[in-house]
């Protein structure tokens, strides 16, 4: 029997938090953020399917307690690396969205 170890580039950090992520289209769809990493998210959304593979995004996130979210708002763009069972995610970069091929 053999054990796969998973390699992560950046360490993660669980969490379960409001986001909201723009499509290049205009779309906004509403999730939970899963996971957190320099590098990136895991989002579970509402409408997974209108993000698509590849696509440039913008994701917004807002930080503090359950029901006393403080500070501003976070956009962060990115590019979405995968989607699964509802679930996107979805990697950083310092691109806008009209600058991704």
């Amino acid at each position: 029997m053999s054990q796969t170890t998973e390699r992560r580039r950046y360490s993660r950090l669980e969490l379960n938090l409001p986001v909201t992520v723009c499509t290049s289209d205009g779309q906004r769809v509403e999730g939970r953020l899963a996971d957190l990493s320099s590098g990136g998210v895991s989002v579970q959304l509402s409408q997974a399917d209108v993000v698509l593979q590849d696509e440039a995004v913008e994701v917004e996130m807002q930080f503090g307690s359950p029901g006393q979210l403080v500070g501003p708002t976070s956009i962060e763009p990115g590019v979405v690396r995968y989607r699964r069972e509802g679930r996107v995610g979805i990697e950083f970069n310092r691109l806008r969205m009209g600058q991704v091929a």
